[in-house]
């Protein structure tokens, strides 16, 4: 039986190999066939597949059949490959595998129902809380302003959609950070502030200043957080946090403007939340990253109206699907990476401990 010698590649769980077995030459023992040693296939679990998404593809190592080499002899010092072993419960095998990867917790189908029940959840906090605005290209049929080209598109719940610009996660610096460390997408929880002013009397310049006369002056009274319902109708009396996702394409871009299928598309969708719900959301998203795609496809559906066709795929209405290719920017070295920017930062610091990789 070949020795089980699993290992994990990332926290992420990589594929499990098994090391391979060289071919002992020139041994002059009994001369034993590979009739001797084959591994029955119908009791082989290495080419099973563990049913939980989590888990990857177990692939069966090809087995080098040592030549010349005794049931009894060890070809490399370690190994011994005997009917006994071959023969070991396939029932038993996989569990071993189980246990060694996932620290002996299984998952179960529960877990997964659980695990889709709490993504749900948060939608549906996102559905009843969360005011969006959106920052992308669009076709003219989705398009607010009527024709083909970048908009902003706040949803109705806004009180002053003058305000279009939410959160920007994005400088100048920090977008070449950014390419120089492979992230191609953005993730920030950002206080809303507010600053306010006074006005004070202060002299009028020359003769009438000296004649004691003064004016009106406005000044800063410094930045306090803004409430929720300050920004969203039927908002909360909470601080207001704005969750931001957006996407940064590679220095050679690839992204398709949806309208015109040129490269150079964008894509930020920002949140207005309460503060307690937003946290909660960013607890979930620490855990479960990839899960912010979802809800930005969520907000371009269900609150800017884009098919699911023209989101995912791109149909009669776009040149180029609307979904960012997450696939392609995937292929590139080093994989693709998401930035984490914390409560307490600003758009222009970039600390690479924040990095995750997808």
């Amino acid at each position: 039986m070949i020795n089980n010698r699993w290992r994990l590649a990332t926290d992420n769980w990589k594929k499990v190999e098994n090391p391979e077995i060289e071919t002992p030459q020139n041994d002059a023992s009994n001369e034993d066939t590979a009739e001797d040693v084959a591994i029955d296939p119908e009791q082989s679990a290495m080419d099973r597949r563990l049913t939980s998404d989590n888990w990857k593809k177990i692939e069966k190592p090809e087995l080098e059949i040592p030549q010349n080499v005794t049931d009894a002899e060890n070809t490399d010092g370690d190994i011994v490959i005997d009917a006994e072993q071959s023969a070991l419960d396939d029932s038993q095998r996989l569990d071993e595998v189980r246990k060694e990867i996932s620290g002996d917790q299984s998952v179960t189908p529960e877990d997964e129902t659980g695990f889709e029940a709490e993504r749900e959840k948060v939608l549906e906090m996102i559905r009843e809380n969360g005011s969006s605005s959106v920052v992308t290209s669009l076709p003219k049929i989705y398009n607010p302003k009527g024709h083909s080209g970048f908009t902003v598109v706040p949803d109705d719940r806004r009180i002053n959609k003058s305000e279009l610009y939410d959160a920007q996660l994005m400088s100048s610096d920090r977008k070449k950070h950014f390419h120089d460390a492979g992230v191609n997408e953005v993730v920030g929880l950002v206080p809303e502030v507010v600053e306010e002013f006074e006005s004070i009397d202060v002299p009028r310049g020359g003769l009438m200043g000296r004649l004691g006369q003064t004016e009106k002056k406005s000044q800063s009274k410094g930045y306090r957080p803004r409430k929720h319902n300050e920004i969203v109708n039927g908002g909360t009396s909470e601080s207001a946090y704005s969750l931001t996702y957006e996407v940064i394409d590679d220095k050679n871009p690839i992204y398709r403007d949806s309208a015109s299928n040129r490269m150079g598309q964008v894509l930020r969708v920002s949140i207005m939340l309460p503060e307690s719900t937003s946290g909660e959301i960013w607890k979930h998203l620490k855990e479960d990253p990839e899960f912010i795609r979802e809800i930005a496809k969520m907000i371009m559906t269900e609150r800017v109206g884009v098919s699911e066709v023209d989101w995912s795929q791109g149909g009669e209405n776009t040149r180029a699907p609307l979904r960012p290719p997450y696939e392609e920017w995937a292929k590139k070295e080093g994989g693709l990476k998401m930035y984490f920017q914390e409560p307490g930062d600003n758009n222009q610091t970039f600390n690479p401990d924040q990095i995750v990789s997808m």
